[in-house]
């Protein structure tokens, strides 16, 4: 206000916010706030000004480290420009050339160049050894060579290079000691993979109280959680599950799942409450999970150790599997599968078929190649479980990447069936969260068709406004919800608004609904943590512009007391990732809400195809004769789908990229 937007001093503090910006997770603000900077130091300083390399490094981590691969390019280009003002201002031996060279290094490792990498930070280790450098200039080079090597598989140089790092970390201030737990994880992780488990756990444990005395002085964002490091209690977890400390490594593994919507009352999220959130809410959890398991219940795992290999398969990997008694079981996984080089593991290959399947403009009806690859897939991660899920109906995935995006159903068996065939299957964010759902819930009896329902669908999107273009299959799949529903709360047309949702809201009215509907289209944020969003009708009838509700204010407004949200939308599970607490947006936001069980699409969806299938799910879920829960109810209505006949005799669904496309998140009982 007092020196304008292109003042030095504004455009400094403009940067320095960009940085806190990047670090509790809102990478959005953080590029504007940079751009600006980089503006404002170029006007007023000149394009070649150190302060404008500084602004195009901030926007070149801002870009590696929320854009994903495809960001990889912008963010090299930003690197560049940032080294050729260093070098022409400083020379080749500059500290801040080195680090330059050491942020390019990085970039050329996750885009798969390990030996240009590896040049990179030897000349970045030379050039400030050369200076007499010490602390953590030092000590970040070598930590970005030591996770080189990891990525390569060559654990003992990755372990040294981890132990020198830590050696080189300065002792004192926060930011070193982030940096110093970051370096003993790895370490632990190395250790790890190299079999020395009681070495790794002791390592690990370190780490983790780092990173757990850091977060408790960090604020309550769900962005915060993105760079938290609390992912290592999964190391921690995979260690003592080495040893054989089975049920001490589930709880471990909780510690690491699903943080924020296990927060402090006090926060943005909705926090768990009661007897099991009091105190330490994991201390205790294994003997509250197995109360909340029916005996032909099964809560399955499998966790992933945190992403340091990049170039080479990482085995043995373990599921977990958690029955109503008895102790955990960890289940060794060995690798039987090819690794798709540029794809990763079979998991990673299924589901990319899938997803390309699911975005192709035509009609997929070849099944040969993604039921190879989902009966390769059972074969390495399933098969091996099989004995510890005698006499199991219902699977419960238990993982805050609810298996990456992926679902368990369209793997198939040794006799060619799905497993979506043989069990119903539901997934939880954790198991904290699965216990506590179960304990509120007791005796509460579902909604079923005479629930109190909210139907929201068939939003009129503006003609000027590209890119939403009509549902037409939302309009019949509410005119049949309606009938199923008849004192139901409908909004379609120009009431399906965010001005309307946002009135319900406001008004205490949404907690009345037993069962919430929304046929929409979804606006994915994969680079801005909760801003994700419904796209809906204009607020005002007739504007220009279609409204949005975003996951944030849902997560942060909204009170639900549903059975059931339903998001008919593509993509609706998707937003930025996190370690801990999978993937950020609206599927996080409902459930802190206070939705007990979520229906979310997990890739885009065919508009007939999602018609026909709620359509079917929800004839069998309001079906008084024959009272089933939502889990089994859309296991069903998807078997209906994958068998439905055109009238020239063909299955057009049969592919599993139409049928498989939804899956249930939450208490589904």
């Amino acid at each position: 206000a007092w020196l304008g937007p292109a003042d030095v001093a504004t455009a400094a503090a403009a940067a320095e916010l960009a940085a806190r910006e990047f670090w509790v997770g809102h990478p959005g603000e953080a590029d504007s706030l940079a751009g600006a900077a980089r503006g404002a130091f170029a006007a007023a300083l000149g394009p070649a000004s150190p302060r404008v390399a500084d602004a195009e490094e901030l926007l070149g981590m801002i870009a590696k480290n929320y854009g994903g691969s495809h960001a990889y390019a912008t963010a090299i280009a930003h690197y560049h420009a940032a080294l050729r003002i260093r070098l022409a201002c400083l020379g080749p031996h500059a500290d801040p050339v080195a680090a330059t060279w050491q942020d390019i290094g990085n970039l050329e490792r996750l885009s798969r160049r390990p030996a240009a990498a590896y040049r990179l930070f030897s000349t970045a280790l030379d050039i400030r050894l050369a200076h007499g450098a010490r602390g953590e200039d030092v000590a970040s080079v070598l930590g970005a060579m030591a996770f080189l090597r990891a990525g390569e598989g060559r654990w003992p140089e990755a372990e040294a290079l981890a132990r020198r790092a830590q050696a080189a970390t300065p002792a004192g201030d926060g930011a070193s000691t982030d940096a110093f737990a970051l370096r003993l994880g790895l370490q632990g992780q190395m250790l790890r993979r190299m079999g020395r488990n009681a070495e790794a756990a002791r390592v690990l444990r370190q780490a983790v109280a780092l990173r757990e005395a850091s977060w408790a002085r960090t604020a309550r964002d769900p962005g915060s959680t993105v760079f938290s490091g609390l992912g290592l209690h999964r190391d921690l977890a995979l260690a003592l599950a080495g040893l054989g400390r089975g049920d001490e490594a589930f709880e471990e593994l909780e510690r690491g799942s699903a943080r924020t919507l296990a927060a402090p009352a006090d926060t943005a999220e909705r926090a768990l409450t009661g007897a099991a959130g009091a105190g330490d809410p994991w201390r205790g959890l294994l003997a509250r999970v197995q109360r909340a398991l029916a005996p032909d219940e099964a809560l399955v795992e499998w966790p992933q150790a945190s992403g340091t290999t990049v170039f080479v398969a990482d085995y043995p990997m373990y599921a977990c599997i958690v029955r109503s008694h008895g102790p955990v079981q960890w289940v060794r996984l060995e690798q039987r599968s090819p690794w798709y080089h540029g794809l990763g593991s079979v998991r990673s290959a299924l589901f990319a078929e899938l997803r390309a399947a699911s975005g192709w403009p035509g009609r997929v009806t070849d099944v040969q190649a993604v039921n190879e690859e989902a009966h390769r897939m059972w074969s390495e991660w399933f098969a091996p479980l099989e004995p510890a899920l005698a006499g199991v109906r219902h699977l419960i995935v238990c993982s805050p990447d609810l298996l990456a995006g992926g679902p368990l159903g369209v793997l198939r068996d040794d006799r060619g069936r799905f497993l979506s065939d043989r069990f119903t299957i539901s997934y939880a964010p954790s198991a904290l969260w699965f216990a506590h759902s179960r304990a509120a819930n007791g005796a509460r009896v579902p909604a079923r068709g005479a629930g109190p329902a909210l139907l929201v669908g068939d939003p009129h999107y503006p003609a000027a406004e590209p890119g939403w273009g009509a549902l037409p299959g939302s309009a019949a799949e509410i005119r049949d919800l309606a009938t199923r529903f008849p004192s139901a709360t409908t909004l379609t047309g120009d009431r399906a608004s965010a001005a309307s949702l946002r009135a319900l809201s406001q008004s205490g009215a949404l907690a009345r609904y037993r069962v919430v509907h929304i046929a929409a289209h979804a606006a994915i944020e994969p680079e801005r943590v909760m801003e994700s969003a419904l796209v809906l009708a204009p607020d005002a009838p007739g504007a220009a512009t279609s409204s949005r509700l975003t996951a944030r204010e849902i997560a942060s407004t909204w009170r639900l007391d549903a059975d059931l949200v339903s998001l008919a939308a593509c993509r609706g599970i998707e937003g930025v990732g996190s370690a801990t607490e999978g993937f950020m947006g609206l599927n996080q936001a409902f459930l802190a809400a206070g939705a007990r069980s979520l229906l979310v699409a997990i890739w885009p969806v065919d508009d007939d195809a999602t018609a026909l299938l709620m359509r079917a799910f929800y004839a069998r879920l309001a079906d008084p004769t024959r009272p089933m829960d939502a889990a089994q109810a859309l296991s069903e209505a998807a078997d209906t789908l994958r068998e439905w006949r055109a009238p020239d005799g063909s299955h057009p669904y049969a592919h599993p990229a139409y049928w498989s496309g939804f899956v249930l998140v939450g208490d589904t009982r």
